[in-house]
């Protein structure tokens, strides 16, 4: 988990500086599909190798996987941030801020839009984990499912999601001329609205439950992946940072989101026994809702770099 967790918005950063900001939204949007087929992919490798060779042979072999991939990512990856293409924000800003780096939590907490940052995508990231953990047990318990046919039905949530990842980044570059966190507000929003009604209509059979997920992962994945990644490179730009800062700020991002997984974890089960899965789902719709009211001032860090 800590090497995932450090390599994913590094990762992000590389896509973000590699690409210019008329097509980055799109790139990235992209490129955050592999967190969706890939998890399809890797559950149904892992069924299969589970199946035939047991637990063990899931971890050495999905090791094995990975690990063939660093040799390449050393060839193709650049030796040192300078073959970065440049951004405008750091062009903007002169030579003096590309030097910065290694920035103290505190310094990054008192830049505009870093914290709303951060609190919204931990509402987000809350209530998108929260779904791949219980959607099986959903599935089963509530809706009536097998096991197998469970685990089955909850990837057509990714599936939504990598449907979900293109149409944001295309949306963001054609119709928003590269304003990601600004594309996050009406996805939010609906998909707060899709959680609340999939609140009302989760007892109305398979269908409708697969309808409700496949909306909500098409809804969730867009904010997911903009602000999990290159909102904050984009933000950074904003103000003139370096791709340094950049990175050093989507750790934070990503790491506050993190404990807000964690906690979400420790107290599903207590929110499903005592609410239901209802009650389950219309918290699910609030915390979307509050994620939406909470990235408007880092919007309007967004609106006044675009308005210059």
């Amino acid at each position: 988990g800590y090497s995932a967790a450090c390599l994913n918005p590094l990762l992000v950063i590389f896509i973000a500086d590699t690409f210019p900001a008329s097509m980055r939204a799109s790139v990235v949007g992209l490129w955050q599909t592999s967190q969706q087929s890939g998890g399809i992919a890797a559950n149904n490798f892992a069924s299969a190798v589970l199946g035939s060779n047991g637990w063990r042979s899931v971890f050495v072999l999905s090791g094995v996987v990975v690990a063939m991939f660093s040799p390449l990512m050393l060839a193709v990856l650049p030796s040192s941030a300078s073959k970065a293409l440049p951004t405008k924000g750091a062009i903007k800003a002169g030579s003096t801020t590309a030097s910065e780096d290694g920035p103290g939590v505190a310094e990054m907490a008192t830049l505009k839009g870093v914290l709303p940052l951060c609190s919204s995508y931990m509402l987000v990231k809350m209530a998108r984990y929260c779904l791949m953990l219980w959607l099986p047990t959903f599935f089963t318990s509530r809706v009536g499912m097998s096991a197998a046919k469970a685990g089955a039905m909850a990837s057509i949530f990714d599936a939504g999601g990598v449907a979900g990842s293109l149409c944001a980044g295309i949306a963001t570059d054609t119709l928003l001329g590269g304003r990601m966190i600004l594309v996050c507000l009406p996805l939010c929003l609906l998909c707060s609205l899709s959680f609340v009604g999939w609140g009302f209509l989760n007892g109305q059979g398979e269908m409708v439950n697969i309808m409700c997920m496949a909306l909500s992962g098409f809804l969730i994945a867009g904010p997911d992946g903009i602000l999990g990644g290159a909102a904050s490179k984009n933000l950074c730009d904003y103000h003139g940072k370096s791709s340094g800062y950049a990175s050093a700020v989507s750790g934070m991002v990503n790491g506050v989101a993190s404990c807000g997984v964690i906690a979400m974890s420790a107290f599903t089960s207590k929110i499903v026994t005592k609410l239901g899965w209802s009650g389950l789902f219309l918290l699910l719709g609030s915390m979307m809702a509050m994620a939406s009211a909470i990235m408007i001032s880092a919007i309007a860090v967004e609106h006044k770099h675009f308005s210059k």
